[in-house]
């Protein structure tokens, strides 16, 4: 454990005369780093040949000291700094203070980055990277200063949300939305998703043609590696929530020719538009209307058929 510099300074002996291998101080240039030991700027303190034996000779003898001890706080109450511990402490022998060094410590560790799929980014490689210059310098557009900021409703999450069965349910979130005015069940709501998806047979269903889709060359790719050619983008009116808290908006589906037991997967893009925010232990999704909050819940008994089907 670091030891307070004033607690080590009284236990050394005094200091010794210089010695003559020592670095004399030249008049006119800037003096080394001052040296507590010896109290002296004739030499700096790392090159302390007498404060090294000392320390040397604490250490065998169990007092083990922090590194950099000797560098002397610039005012009266600064705090001490041990790079050993990792922590602060200030000259009076109070408690630690615990110092903010996450950043340095996470730049040691390895790193798994989020992987991000589909065409939401750019269909081209072009595309792509100037999406990703995007939040560089030069290139985002501040919001003017003089403007005044919009009041919106706050959403708040109560117990009152809690879904009716046991907790913790560990369920995800499926609900029903209107696509193209017909009611589509089996919606997975999953912020890991880059893209909102919507399966083959669902897009049969919805009496949609191949001629309305957009051609789509970027395939999805999932965090398996595995890529599954995109059929196309379509373009649909989905309505969200129960009158008068309803959201009607047009969002972007890519629509892929796989069996799942999930008609859709809506998406960031899909959550952004709608500007919903999540709750899973509430099991449900709200955002903002013309009319006040709107929320979309889940159904448990729903969404435990889908797991069942899909194992």
């Amino acid at each position: 454990m670091a030891q307070p510099v004033h607690e080590v300074r009284a236990r050394l002996p005094p200091p010794p005369p210089i010695r003559s291998g020592d670095r004399p101080q030249v008049v006119g240039v800037s003096p080394p780093p001052y040296c507590r030991y010896h109290r002296t700027r004739n030499h700096s303190p790392k090159d302390c040949e007498g404060l090294k034996e000392e320390i040397e000779a604490l250490i065998k003898h169990g007092w083990p000291l922090p590194f950099n001890w000797w560098r002397r706080p610039s005012s009266v109450g600064q705090q001490w700094v041990t790079e050993q511990s990792g922590a602060k402490t200030n000259d009076k022998g109070k408690q630690p203070i615990q110092e903010e060094d996450g950043d340095r410590n996470r730049q040691h560790k390895s790193v798994i980055n989020m992987i991000v799929v589909g065409p939401e980014g750019g269909d081209s490689a072009r595309a792509r990277k100037a999406r990703a210059r995007q939040l560089y310098v030069g290139a985002i557009a501040f919001q003017e200063p003089d403007r005044k900021k919009i009041c919106r409703e706050p959403i708040v999450f109560t117990d009152d949300d809690l879904p009716r069965g046991p907790t913790p349910h560990w369920d995800a979130l499926v609900i029903a939305i209107d696509i193209q005015g017909l009611v589509t069940r089996w919606v997975l709501v999953d912020m890991g998703s880059g893209v909102n998806v919507l399966y083959w047979e669902a897009f049969q269903k919805l009496g949609l043609a191949r001629e309305q889709m957009r051609p789509v060359r970027t395939p999805l790719a999932g965090f398996t590696s595995d890529a599954v050619k995109a059929e196309g983008c379509v373009s649909l009116t989905v309505e969200l929530g129960t009158w008068p808290q309803m959201r009607r908006l047009e969002m972007n589906f890519v629509a892929v020719a796989l069996e799942c037991v999930h008609n859709v997967i809506l998406g960031r893009p899909g959550i952004e538009d709608l500007g919903a925010l999540i709750s899973i232990e509430q099991l449900c999704m709200m955002f903002r209307t013309p009319t006040g909050v709107g929320v979309v819940r889940c159904d448990q008994k729903t969404t435990r058929s889908c797991y069942l089907q899909a194992c």
